[in-house]
């Protein structure tokens, strides 16, 4: 495997552990509910990171779905979320968005 694409995995690795972390800590604080869920893009990609819809605080990070600007899950285990369509809208309009 190249160096760029196991640079590439490592930095989605650690994203999708922080994103676990984020929805430990706000579940944790009560911003979000039992099946809340939070995303994040994989940068340079038309992708985000979403928690699989269930209790975000069970989330490991292998968990963590990847979805398509097109609202298709392309990797992960879970079902994602419902809402999945509407972030992907968000991501396609909008490229300053995280």
């Amino acid at each position: 495997m190249s160096p760029k694409i196991v640079k590439q995995k490592s930095a989605i690795e650690n994203l999708k552990r922080r994103l676990v972390e984020g929805i430990q800590v706000i579940t944790g604080e009560g911003v979000l509910s039992g099946s809340g869920h939070l995303r994040a893009r994989i940068p340079g990609t038309e992708t985000f990171l979403i928690n699989p819809r269930f209790a975000g605080v069970l989330a490991n990070p292998k968990d963590i779905c990847t979805v398509t600007f097109d609202g298709k899950r392309i990797a992960g285990k879970g079902p994602i979320p419902s809402e999945s369509p509407i972030h992907a809208a968000v991501y396609k309009s909008r490229s300053d968005v995280n």
